[in-house]
Parts: C-alpha cells; structure tokens; sequence
C-alpha cells in the first residue's frame, strides 16, 4: 500500500476514536448498542431463512419426494423470488424509469 494510504486510514481511525472518546457515556452506549443491533438482526435473519428453508425440504419430503428433489424444488423457488424481488425493487423501478427518459 502507499505509504499516504496507511497514514490517511491511521488518522481515520484516530478520528473515529477521538469522537467516540469526547462523547459522554449514555450516547456511546446508545451508539454502541445501535452498530451491534444491525448485526444481530442479519444473524437472525439468517438463521431465520435457514430454519425456514428447513422446514420447507421437510414438507416436501413429508409429501413424498426425495431428499434431493426437495431441495432441487426449494432452490428453484428461492431463486425465482429472488429474480421477482430483484425485479420489482425500488432500484430496479428507478433504472428503468432512467431508461425510459433516456429513451426519449
């Protein structure tokens, strides 16, 4: 890395440090408490699709296909409410709104 990189990033995090440090403590605590609810909200999440996913092979094998069938059929369906949620998203709508005013 270039040496002017590492001292800007150094003097970044002594910065982030500094403020943190001249806050009083109910606000750093509020704020330490927000950066780490972002990230238990992702982990459970996640563990909410997977015992999701879970539950669903489990009702497809309850019906009568095999394991890999299930699974096959539960990837197929992910991916298909991915492309649909991929489709209809607000970034997706906006591009496409560009697109057209481009067009003209």
């Amino acid at each position: 890395m270039v040496p002017g990189m590492i001292d800007f990033i150094q003097s970044y995090f002594m910065g982030v440090i500094a403020h943190y440090k001249k806050m009083p403590t109910p606000v750093f605590i509020v704020a330490m408490i927000s950066l780490g609810v972002g990230v238990v909200i992702r982990v459970l999440t996640l563990y909410g699709n997977w015992s999701s996913r879970r539950q669903r092979i489990k009702l497809w094998i309850d019906i009568g296909y095999s394991r890999e069938d299930a699974q096959a059929r539960i990837k197929k369906d992910d991916e298909l409410i991915k492309r649909i949620e991929k489709e209809n998203s607000l970034w997706s709508l906006f591009l496409k709104l560009l697109k057209k005013i481009w067009r003209r």
